[in-house]
């Protein structure tokens, strides 16, 4: 057998396995703490989409600067600021909600996660109780 013919062989074999096989798994790597898990679904008026999000930096420098990338994607998804938090020297958090419906909130979160010093962001769904 010469060299082509054996090249041709094993590249069609190699072809027929992957074409025959029913399912292909990737790997993709969980990005900003979001699971693969199946979401529950609970009805958009009764919970708050709120993303928690861990800062490495300066967060009031980055708060006071209007013209900073997180000050504008919040403007852009109509984002607001509910709380802050201390983790340690160097890293602290915040906490942002969304004033309207999002309708892909773990696409938001990844484009977040692109910032510069964002470490990590928590999508949540806080459900709403009316107190009497």
């Amino acid at each position: 057998m010469n060299t082509k013919f054996r090249i041709l062989v094993i590249f069609s074999l190699v072809l027929f396995v992957v074409l025959s096989t029913k399912q292909l798994n990737a790997c993709v790597p969980i990005i900003a703490s979001m699971s693969t898990s199946t979401p529950t679904t609970v009805p958009a008026e009764k919970t708050v989409l709120r993303f928690i999000v861990y800062y490495s930096g300066d967060l009031s420098a980055v708060m006071k600067d209007e013209d900073s990338y997180m000050k504008t994607f919040m403007e852009v998804y109509n984002l607001k600021l509910i709380s802050t938090f201390k983790i340690d020297e160097t890293n602290s958090g915040f906490t942002l909600e969304a004033k309207e419906g999002i309708e892909f909130p773990t696409e938001v979160a990844r484009e977040m996660s692109l910032i510069n010093n964002i470490l990590m962001i928590e999508v949540t769904h806080i459900l709403v109780t009316e107190e009497s």
